[in-house]
C-alpha cells in the first residue's frame, strides 16, 4: 500500500497517506485512522474536529462507536510515539501553533514557538541536549588521565619501532 509504514508497534499514522482515487468508505482501517489523524492535526486537539464523530463515521461507511475507538487509538499511538497523553496534546497543539504562525508569515514566531517546545521535549525527557562539555573530576578523572597518558607512551614508543 502506497504511503503504509509500520513500525514495531503498529502502523504509523503520521506517515500514511490515503490513496486520493479511493472513496473514503473503502478506506482500510489504516487509512480511515491516519486521515483521522491528519484532521485531528490540523485542528489541533479531537475535541475540536469540524465534524462530530457520526459525521466522520457516515464519511468512512462506519459507526461513531468505531470512530471513537479509533481516535482512541491515535492517543494511544501518540502517547506511545510522546509518552505520556499530556506530550500528544502538546505535540499537536504545538504543530498547530507553529503551522499557523508560518501560514501567517510571522516566522519569528514559529521559531520561537518552536524553540519553546524543544525546550519542553529536553524538559520532560523527549530530546537530550547534546552535550557542549565533558568534565570528569576526582579519581575518575584521574584514573582516565593516568590511562591517556600511557596510551600516549605507548603510542610514542611503538611510533619509534
Amino acid at each position: 500500500m502506497p504511503g503504509y509504514s509500520k513500525d514495531d508497534d503498529g502502523p504509523n499514522y503520521a506517515s500514511i497517506t490515503p490513496p486520493d482515487e479511493k472513496h473514503p468508505k473503502d478506506y482500510t482501517y489504516v487509512e480511515r485512522r491516519a486521515e483521522i489523524y491528519r484532521l485531528i492535526e490540523e485542528a489541533g486537539h479531537p475535541h475540536n474536529l469540524e465534524r462530530s464523530q457520526a459525521e466522520l463515521g457516515e464519511r468512512y461507511g462506519v459507526s461513531q462507536k468505531q470512530i471513537s475507538k479509533d481516535i482512541q487509538r491515535l492517543r494511544e499511538f501518540e502517547a506511545e510515539h510522546n509518552e505520556t497523553r499530556t506530550k500528544s496534546v502538546t505535540s499537536w497543539l504545538a504543530e498547530k501553533a507553529v503551522m499557523q504562525a508560518i501560514q501567517n508569515d510571522d516566522f519569528e514566531k514559529a521559531l520561537r514557538l518552536q524553540m519553546q517546545y524543544n525546550d519542553f521535549l529536553f524538559d520532560t525527557g523527549g530530546l537530550e541536549r547534546e552535550a557542549t562539555a565533558v568534565s570528569i573530576e576526582g579519581n575518575a578523572g584521574d584514573t582516565y588521565m593516568a590511562m591517556l597518558e600511557e596510551a600516549h607512551q605507548q603510542y610514542e614508543e611503538d611510533r619509534r619501532e
